[in-house]
């Protein structure tokens, strides 16, 4: 639990390539505007990392898979592994942790 907010809180202060102009323009960005996060960034600024992380789930996955091209490479990378990494260390516990995973039990 320590460890996971640890780096949950850490990786968005890190991540210099995170902090993104905000296009006001753009017909999307009015529809997910909960979904957007300054965190640590200068004003008229997002940061992709504290959004998907502190955003909702759904709308995470949902404008990664809509708009892919949204998001820096590393954004992607840093974030999957990030869930990879705790997905892996809470993989042998027994604590419900919602992994999801192809192995049928």
């Amino acid at each position: 639990s320590i460890l996971t907010s640890v780096l949950m809180l850490t990786l968005p202060l890190q991540a210099s390539w995170a902090c993104q102009d905000v296009d006001i323009t753009n017909s999307n960005e009015g529809d997910n505007d909960d979904f957007l996060h300054r965190y640590n960034c200068k004003p008229g600024q997002i940061n992709e990392v504290g959004s998907l992380l502190f955003g909702s789930r759904e709308e995470s996955i949902k404008d990664i898979l809509t708009n892919p091209e949204d998001f820096e490479p590393a954004t992607l990378l840093s974030v999957g592994l990030l869930f990879l990494g705790l997905m892996v260390v809470t993989f042998g516990t027994s604590i419900p942790a919602g992994r999801l995973s192809g192995i049928d039990d």
